[in-house]
């Protein structure tokens, strides 16, 4: 931007690739040009922007002269729930769920958005233990709770056990839940 011709420009941004470009000679009004590209990263979607900072010096311009961009990064925070019964302890070697079965469940949170999710907290009131926390789980990973349940003779007249899982985070406060209703064999007889 001055009246004199520049020499041995050299424009630098430390966070794309190429990381820089020099021009041996740029008169008054011209340009030299970088041009790179980068990755955009997990920490990058955490934050939710970009921050950069490019510069130019020259052989007359030795102190450097930066400009700064913050390119805005798009998040998304939800949670998915899905939960199951997986084993039967099946004391009475019935071959089914009857009273006194110690059953077990599996509570799966799987963090479903673009952002970490902190806090991850999973629970099910039914089973022992009742909560699992996880202090941090990334895109597309999950939290898990397993706990085991014995079937009381309540669940026996009922015919089954309806229970609910469910999943907070920092992020997401409002709980994601799931339902799951389990069948117990009723036997009648007198």
């Amino acid at each position: 931007t001055g009246t004199v011709t520049q020499t041995n420009v050299t424009v630098t941004d430390s966070k794309i690739t190429p990381s820089s470009n020099s021009c041996l000679s740029v008169a008054p009004g011209a340009t030299c040009v970088l041009t790179g590209t980068y990755v955009v990263t997990q920490a990058d979607v955490d934050a939710g922007s970009i921050a950069n900072t490019g510069s130019v010096t020259s052989a007359l311009i030795t102190t450097p002269v930066t400009d700064d961009v913050t390119t805005p990064v798009t998040q998304t925070s939800s949670l998915d729930l899905a939960k199951a019964q997986t084993t039967n302890a099946d004391e009475d070697s019935s071959g089914s769920i009857t009273l006194g079965d110690t059953l077990t469940y599996v509570v799966t949170a799987t963090n479903t958005g673009t952002v970490t999710q902190t806090n991850v907290t999973v629970s099910d009131s039914k089973i022992t233990p009742s909560s699992q926390t996880c202090s941090s789980v990334a895109a597309g990973s999950t939290c898990v709770l397993t706990g085991t349940y014995q079937v009381t003779q309540a669940d026996v007249d009922a015919g089954s056990i309806a229970n609910t899982g469910s999943v907070t985070s920092d992020l997401v406060t409002t709980p994601v839940t799931d339902d799951l209703i389990t069948p117990v064999t009723q036997t009648s007889s007198l």
